[in-house]
């Protein structure tokens, strides 16, 4: 059998547009099964949220609850994060990583999130902006939410930086002010004594 001979289906690609075609449906699946998958993560969360948590599992030495969100998202049970990221074939940090950018989404950018699951906008695009906004408190999480909700699916880094240092300073003034004052700490010049730039000639 031939590479031209494979069968997709229950039918025989046997042309250029016909392949494409299933290239298509085939993303179309794959994005699909990614805001399945985002849909079963948010629902694990609540399952695993900290009033999951036995009491005993409080005490030193035993897991707990983790915050892998931004401020006023709910945290997770510790034991949670571990199994989910192996049930993903993740590693321990990916699947943390993959389960907070989902309950900052839920929780804070829900604008957003509304579009994730209408298909609207590819689950990388939102995690990125989640990605953005953990560190911001609520009010200017929900602010960048409004701002890029519409344009989720082709807002850019360099857009969403400029969006979250326009909420620091609108929502954060102590985190702006003190960014600003580590800006000038470490601005400095260079002078050079014995330097005489071009055009200058020495006199006496």
């Amino acid at each position: 059998m031939t590479i031209s001979d494979l069968v997709v289906g229950d039918a025989v690609l046997d042309s250029s547009a016909g392949l494409l075609a299933e290239v298509r449906a085939s993303r179309r699946r794959v994005a699909a099964e990614e805001v399945l998958q985002l849909r079963l993560a948010l629902r694990y969360a609540a399952f695993n949220s900290p009033d999951s948590i036995h009491p005993a599992a409080s005490m030193p030495g035993s897991e707990g609850e983790l915050s892998i969100a931004g401020d006023g998202a709910p945290g997770i049970a510790e034991f949670a994060v571990v199994e989910f990221a192996a049930a993903c074939g993740l590693s321990a940090d990916a699947g943390r990583n993959y389960l907070g950018d989902v309950i900052e989404l839920a929780y804070r950018l829900p604008a957003t999130l509304d579009r994730v699951l209408t298909g609207e906008v590819p689950v990388w695009r939102a995690r990125r902006i989640a990605q953005h906004t953990v560190t911001l408190p609520p009010d200017g999480a929900a602010w960048v939410d409004t701002q890029v909700a519409g344009v989720a699916e082709k807002v850019g880094p360099i857009t969403l930086d400029r969006l979250v240092a326009d909420a620091i300073v609108r929502f954060d003034p102590e985190t702006a002010a003190q960014r600003a004052l580590e800006d000038l700490e470490t601005r400095h010049a260079r002078v050079t004594l014995n330097h005489v730039p071009d055009g200058i000639l020495a006199t006496g």
